[in-house]
């Protein structure tokens, strides 16, 4: 089967399986669209469906485990409503030229909630910086590491091969409430859906381990935030990121160029230039 053919299956069958009015269509129709030879078991199709719906709750369970606990018995109704728009937001999201996988499906849920969940956003403001930490943490935990290149490297010096790169398995987050304590909470509490945390605005790294794969999670500043992000767009030298710290530093330039000489040693440590 070649590779068009086998996403349009793909699609076909997560339609069927996540959308109760297609089922009832290509039963009435009595065979599958792309495929009008094969006869059409409406039996085994309702019995996967729901094999597939509890699977998706398990694993929605698993990818967000604190949520769950927050959203309590409202958790199970919302994944079900989820797994039924799952279809239009693959087709609204998904870019053309990717697959999508159905063991991938966890990916949309951070949109989804924020767009149609406005009245549980309300009651519980931090449960969206919650969510998006968590599909973060599994898109990490999933996300595969790309080839090395000379393209993401940072040097000691001008005109110096080698040196170090930046870890690719990271994403930075501005979060409008402090992600670590809020975790704590939720973990401390037998009842999170009563809690009420304040908001508190920080810029949270999270990056994945290269020799162990664990996902860690580190407070930064809103400076260190920009060098991460401005190293990680090509080959950078020592010297480039002190030129882009002195716009937003009020340090002297030897102090500053000492300074980042200091951070990088510091993000290395940390894995995060590796």
């Amino acid at each position: 089967m070649d590779h068009s053919k086998l996403k349009e299956t793909e699609e076909t069958l997560l339609r069927l399986f996540t959308d109760r009015e297609y089922l009832n269509h290509v039963s009435s129709e009595g065979h599958l669209p792309n495929f009008p030879t094969y006869s059409f078991d409406r039996r085994g199709a309702s019995i996967y469906a729901a094999v597939l719906q509890t699977n998706r709750l398990e694993t929605m369970k698993a990818i967000y485990p604190r949520t769950a606990k927050v959203l309590a018995d409202h958790f199970e109704r919302i994944i079900k409503d989820y797994g039924l728009a799952l279809n239009k937001l693959v087709k609204s999201e998904t870019d053309a030229s990717k697959n999508f996988l159905l063991n991938k499906s966890g990916i949309y849920f951070p949109k989804y909630f924020q767009l149609t969940e406005q009245q549980l956003s309300s009651k519980y403001p931090y449960l969206e910086t919650l969510i998006l930490f968590e599909a973060a943490t599994a898109e990490l935990a999933d996300m595969a590491e790309p080839e090395r290149s000379q393209t993401d490297r940072i040097v000691s010096q001008k005109g110096m091969q080698g040196g170090l790169r930046i870890n690719p398995c990271h994403k930075i987050f501005r979060f409008q409430y402090d992600i670590a304590e809020l975790i704590k909470a939720v973990d401390a509490s037998e009842n999170p859906g009563n809690l009420h945390f304040p908001a508190k605005e920080v810029v949270m790294l999270m990056l994945r381990n290269p020799s162990t794969y664990k996902i860690r999670l580190l407070e930064i500043n809103n400076l260190t935030a920009l060098l991460i992000e401005y190293a990680a767009g090509g080959n950078r030298s020592i010297e480039d990121l002190t030129a882009i710290a002195q716009d937003h530093c009020l340090l002297p330039a030897e102090s500053l160029n000492k300074h980042i000489k200091v951070l990088v040693e510091d993000l290395k440590n940390e894995f995060v230039f590796v």
